[in-house]
C-alpha cells in the first residue's frame, strides 16, 4: 500500500516540476485549479484515515 503512495507522489512531483501555467488558457487553468483541488481532498482523506490508524509507522516500518 505505502509503495503504491510513494509511486503516486513521485509521479505528482514529476508532473509538478515540468508543470508551466503560462501554456494554459484561462479555461484550461481553471480547469486545473479544480483538479488540484480534488487530488488534494482525496489525499488528506487518505492521510486522514492513515493518521487514525496509525498507518505513518507502518510506512516508515516498510521504509518509507
Amino acid at each position: 500500500m505505502c509503495e503504491r503512495l510513494a509511486e503516486l507522489r513521485d509521479a505528482m512531483g514529476r508532473y509538478a516540476a515540468g508543470f508551466d501555467a503560462s501554456l494554459l488558457s484561462a479555461e484550461a487553468a481553471g480547469l486545473a485549479v479544480a483538479e488540484a483541488a480534488a487530488i488534494e481532498r482525496m489525499a488528506a482523506t487518505v492521510k486522514g484515515l492513515a493518521a487514525a490508524r496509525g498507518g505513518r509507522w507502518r510506512c516508515l516500518e516498510a521504509g518509507r
